[in-house]
């Protein structure tokens, strides 16, 4: 139970900086974008694995947090190692698929805003769209680190992490905002940041963690449908939490002005410290439930409900 309790709290590092960051974020990068331009903005983030795009993952990261925690149970390193080899593969293709997509609809995705305010610049609109695709191939490759090492519940060292980037990241976007005021250079340092956290959460799983030495590359095809087993199940999640926390910005997008998408952004904003704890608390007892469940623990997991 303490070390449940230890990792909510880790876990909860990144995704609360996330909150207070943006609400520190937002007035400046409306003042300094623009409206329709900071509307813009709201819309091309929510293309990444946080937000729409969460539902090409499939449900595969909470199978990576469920049988990695199994796997470590059982003193199975390979299926660890094979695990991360598969589902970098796996994420790899999505990313690639996903990202290449994205490039080539950048013209229209711009071209569907209106503006309403005549300060949207387009060209560089479709520019930060074209970033925003290279940014979404390296976000699919940082989730196989971050499911593994969640799974082996090291959330020090993956929530430290990525809470160090976001910071790093937020302050060198309001500082672009301040100094530049384009939009695109701010998914020119996303990007980066991104980039930053793979290098860093590679590291950190090659050389901190024992399962990993030396590293094997293999592909086993019993192993990844085991784990499209579970994805399968979380696959309906997925779908209402795009539902619910996505389309929002999609209909927006599709039927209003793109000033329109920043001051929604204001109003909404608050409620996703709430979805943000349900989070919280979901990527902590996930792998503890399922390596009690492997280790046959079911009056530990009796407690843990009732807890």
């Amino acid at each position: 139970m303490k070390r449940l309790f230890n990792n909510t709290i880790v876990s909860s590092v990144d995704a609360f900086t996330l909150v207070a960051l943006n609400l520190v974020a937002t007035p400046i990068l409306i003042s300094h974008f623009g409206m329709a331009e900071y509307g813009v903005f709201v819309f091309l983030s929510i293309f990444s694995t946080y937000g729409l795009l969460s539902f090409f993952d499939l449900g595969m990261e909470g199978s990576l947090l469920n049988y990695v925690a199994r796997f470590e149970a059982k003193g199975d390193h390979e299926s660890i190692q094979d695990s991360l080899t598969l589902s970098l593969l796996y994420y790899g293709l999505i990313g690639l698929a996903l990202g290449t997509t994205m490039y080539f609809a950048a013209d229209f995705i711009i071209a569907r805003f209106t503006d309403d305010t005549g300060e949207l610049d387009r060209v560089r609109a479709t520019m930060a769209a074209r970033i925003v695709s290279f940014n979404v191939f390296i976000q699919f490759l940082t989730l196989p680190f971050n499911a593994v090492l969640q799974g082996l519940r090291r959330f020090v060292i993956s929530k430290v992490t990525n809470t160090a980037v976001l910071i790093v990241q937020y302050v060198l976007v309001i500082c672009v905002a301040i100094y530049t005021s384009r939009m695109d250079l701010a998914f020119v340092v996303i990007l980066g940041a991104t980039t930053l956290r793979l290098l860093v959460l590679g590291i950190m799983v090659r050389y901190r963690l024992p399962y990993f030495r030396p590293m094997r590359f293999r592909i086993r095809m019993d192993l990844l449908k085991t784990l499209f087993s579970y994805s399968s199940i979380l696959l309906i999640s997925r779908i209402i939490g795009i539902i619910f926390n996505q389309m929002d910005k999609f209909l927006i997008w599709l039927y209003l002005a793109a000033s329109h998408m920043a001051i929604y952004d204001v109003v909404v904003r608050p409620a996703n410290l709430v979805r943000m704890l349900v989070t919280t608390m979901n990527s902590a007892i996930i792998p503890e439930v399922a390596r009690l469940h492997e280790n046959d623990e079911i009056e530990q997991i009796r407690t843990l409900y009732v807890n």
